[in-house]
């Protein structure tokens, strides 16, 4: 989930508030970025002015230096701002991290083992998935899909 931050000492309460207020968010491509205007449209927040940076840390650092008003964070981002006495305001609906897709010319038994090589790195080898930043690998059914990208009008 993506996570709306403001500074310890913003008047912002609620997303509520974020209306014609200064918001920072990540790149524009990022996952992170489509979740966070998908909130906004979906609590009826209107007319922010966005902006975009390339890392979602810088995001953390312009909110606490005050050169934005609100902004928009990963999860890992959003921990360090919130251990760091930084407030969250608001947080977007999960949406799927990593996806990985197979030619739609691979045979069905392919994907299906491939699926099930990936599922079953949950419990035997978890070192492996902290290691390339995946907490578990999970098979997403076709309807999950299509609400996200209602979600994210993508």
């Amino acid at each position: 989930m993506a996570a709306f931050i403001v500074a310890k000492n913003s008047p912002i309460q609620s997303m509520g508030q974020l209306s014609g207020r200064k918001l920072l968010l990540p790149d524009e491509a990022a996952a992170t970025s489509a979740g966070a205007k998908a909130e906004l449209r979906r609590v009826n927040v209107r007319e922010p002015f966005i902006s975009h940076t390339r890392f979602q840390d810088t995001v953390a650092s312009q909110v606490e230096l005050g050169m934005a008003e609100a902004g928009v964070v990963n999860p890992t981002i959003a921990k360090k701002w919130r251990d760091a006495g930084g407030r969250i305001i608001g947080e977007t609906q999960p949406v799927v991290n990593w996806s990985v897709l197979a030619s739609p010319k691979a045979p069905p038994e392919l994907v299906a083992r491939l699926t099930e090589s990936l599922v079953t790195m949950n419990s035997q080898s978890p070192s492996i998935l902290t290691d390339i930043g995946v907490k578990q690998w999970v098979k997403a059914e076709r309807a999950e899909y299509l609400a996200l990208l209602e979600y994210t009008r993508e």
